[in-house]
């Protein structure tokens, strides 16, 4: 049985404050100050700003490793039952390998194979880097139908651990509608 309920949000803030001292006797300084959010309100159903489906988990990947995360029914969501995305709305990939204790090789390439998600990667292959301690975040704009999965085509999300040496602890966390 599918989730009967879900809602969330997603916000991203950036502040900055840049300074810049003109000469030693003035006591003015120009400011340079940056401030923006969004916060993306997500409730239950299908549309614009809607999620019906939640997919997070913690994987290890072995060193030079590939998790291939098939996002047409073999995930299974917080409650057991089978995680089958039909669009994608939040997509985020957080390293958590420790960037005090492994070297800074420890890199994860996030994108798809031949059946790879080419809606989000835009064709077979691309993807991105993140290092450890990073994180990756895509998310649909309000009027965005999302990002299509289609079945045995683009249904395969792979994360490459590029590190030879160690493993990859990586969050996944995905929410969208589900496949009727």
């Amino acid at each position: 049985m599918a989730m009967t309920s879900l809602v969330g949000d997603v916000e991203l803030r950036i502040n900055f404050a840049g300074g810049k001292t003109l000469n030693v006797q003035s006591s003015s300084q120009p400011s340079d100050p940056l401030q923006y959010s969004k916060k993306y309100a997500f409730t239950f159903g299908t549309g614009a700003l809607k999620v019906n489906s939640l997919y997070h988990r913690v994987h290890s990947i072995a060193k030079g490793a590939t998790l291939s995360l098939d996002l047409a029914g073999a995930l299974l969501d917080a409650f057991g039952d089978v995680f089958t995305v039909g669009i994608v709305k939040v997509l985020a990939v957080v390293n958590l390998s420790d960037v005090s204790t492994v070297p800074t090789d420890a890199v994860v390439e996030v994108g798809g194979n031949a059946a790879g998600l080419v809606t989000l990667f835009n064709a077979v292959d691309n993807a991105i880097k993140v290092q450890a301690g990073e994180a990756k975040l895509l998310v649909c704009t309000p009027t965005a139908a999302g990002y299509v999965i289609t079945p045995t085509t683009y249904d395969l999300l792979e994360i490459v651990n590029l590190d030879a040496d160690d493993a990859a602890e990586v969050l996944v966390i995905i929410a969208g509608e589900l496949t009727v």
